[in-house]
């Protein structure tokens, strides 16, 4: 993560997760598009798409 400063003292924003994954790939969760990390909240990444089911 990078240290943005700005008014929130230099504490750390939360920004894609650059590849490191905090959740399973499994359907329901999110994955982002640009470095592939899965996440179960849309927020972590920065182009999230949700993982579907496979039929």
């Amino acid at each position: 993560m990078h240290i943005v400063k700005t008014a929130n003292r230099g504490r750390k924003l939360m920004s894609c997760l650059e590849g490191k994954s905090e959740a399973s790939k499994k359907p329901g969760n999110y994955k982002c598009k640009k470095c592939g990390a899965v996440s179960e909240k849309k927020k972590h990444l920065c182009r999230p798409s949700k993982i579907k089911d496979k039929k």
